[in-house]
């Protein structure tokens, strides 16, 4: 049987992610992720995708989880909701920075490893 390709989108319709990787989703997934941001439910966007990261804005209550793994960033979510409810600065900071930690490639002797 032969594989048919998906229909191409008519004249003046948008075409849509399905949540296909980098935190895309589509437009219906779009339109309540927006009405629960008004409702003021945190978001952090992650990828399935095996690689590659999530890069986002740094206001609202949508945050980029940057290279977190999707267990992940939900554990930290809970933790800083649970630590820090109704505050989304610090939700957004504690995922950007004990959940993306930069790593110094620097030893002790202030050489940079090979």
């Amino acid at each position: 049987m032969a594989r048919r390709s998906p229909p191409s989108p008519t004249p003046g319709s948008r075409a849509s992610s399905r949540g296909t990787g980098a935190a895309g989703i589509s437009a219906a997934q779009g339109a309540a992720r927006t009405a629960a941001v008004n409702a003021g439910v945190v978001f952090v966007g992650t990828t399935r995708t095996g690689s590659g990261s999530v890069y986002g804005g740094t206001t609202g209550s949508v945050i980029a989880g940057d290279d977190l793994l999707p267990q992940k960033a939900r554990l930290l979510l809970m933790l800083s909701l649970a630590f820090a409810p109704g505050d989304v600065a610090k939700v957004r900071e504690w995922v950007t920075t004990l959940g993306n930690p930069e790593w110094s490639t620097a030893h002790e002797g202030g050489q940079a490893r090979s």
